[in-house]
């Protein structure tokens, strides 16, 4: 019965983890803050270029 006193750690990990999908998320979390850094500088491109091109409204 100590066996489980001693893995005390054991569960502490399993609590954060109990899936121990940790790594897998942290593979997707990467590719989403790539695809999600993509949409957003695009998205900021775009949020940018109107007021730029209402800037430049006296040129057009």
């Amino acid at each position: 019965m100590t066996v489980p006193s001693s893995t005390g750690t054991a569960p502490e990990p399993s609590e954060t983890d109990p899936l121990g999908v940790e790594p897998e998320p942290a593979d997707e979390t990467e590719a989403a803050r790539d695809e999600q850094d993509r949409r957003d500088g695009q998205m900021r491109r775009d949020d940018s270029q109107p007021p730029i091109v209402g800037d430049g409204g006296p040129e057009s």
